[in-house]
């Protein structure tokens, strides 16, 4: 499971190759991350059950970045209403 897991997020870190192109480490960490959530907020909306959720109302999903060292939360890619129409592999 964990090295699915990895793949994922392999993959998903794929989709950013400026990546290489940060110097910063901080940086880099930070734009690593910001992918990820958006590769995961992309894979929760292709996910009919969780799009069900969010079409009742009975669920709103959130990206987002904790900084640790400042507690700070930075929020972004929010899905909270999908119309009945669209199904969850649509919205991608």
């Amino acid at each position: 499971a964990l090295a699915s897991a990895l793949q994922a997020l392999k993959r998903g870190l794929e989709k950013a190759p400026r990546l290489a192109e940060i110097s910063d480490h901080r940086s880099r960490d930070r734009e690593a991350v910001v992918t990820n959530v958006r590769a995961q907020i992309e894979g929760l909306s292709q996910n009919e059950t969780v799009m069900s959720a969010v079409r009742n109302k009975e669920l709103i999903v959130v990206g987002a970045f904790y900084e640790i060292s400042s507690g700070i939360v930075d929020f972004f890619l929010e899905i909270t209403e999908v119309p009945d129409n669209v199904h969850g592999d649509e919205l991608a």
